[in-house]
């Protein structure tokens, strides 16, 4: 796997944090984000649509070392807020996030 290089310094999102981000999105354009692994792995490109879709539980995420999570199951104290999350995805109101998710509750 690739490891990536944040030499910019780009906004980032702790997706699931325990003691530490075990993932974590960073902010690559406007609606475009790799999330990388506690190893700074890239684990996969997304947009905000599949970050939505990975935060309420529509896919799971592995480490780069093998271990499998699904970020709702996880403790509430590890993942980010509904607003750091909309505040991250530049979303104009939690309203906007929930639209998001309606739209993608067919695929879960």
């Amino acid at each position: 796997m690739a490891k990536y290089e944040n030499k910019n310094r780009k906004p980032h999102l702790g997706l699931l944090n325990f003691e530490g981000d075990t993932f974590r999105a960073y902010k690559l354009g406007v609606s475009d984000y790799v999330i990388v692994d506690d190893t700074h792995e890239i684990i996969e490109f997304t947009n905000t649509k599949g970050i939505i879709f990975i935060m309420n539980g529509g896919k799971s995420l592995t480490t780069s070392y093998g271990r499998t999570y699904t970020i709702p199951n996880e403790h509430e104290n590890a993942r980010p807020s509904d607003e750091q999350l909309r505040s991250f995805l530049e979303l104009a109101s939690l309203e906007q996030l929930f639209y998001f998710y309606k739209d993608l509750t067919h695929l879960l």
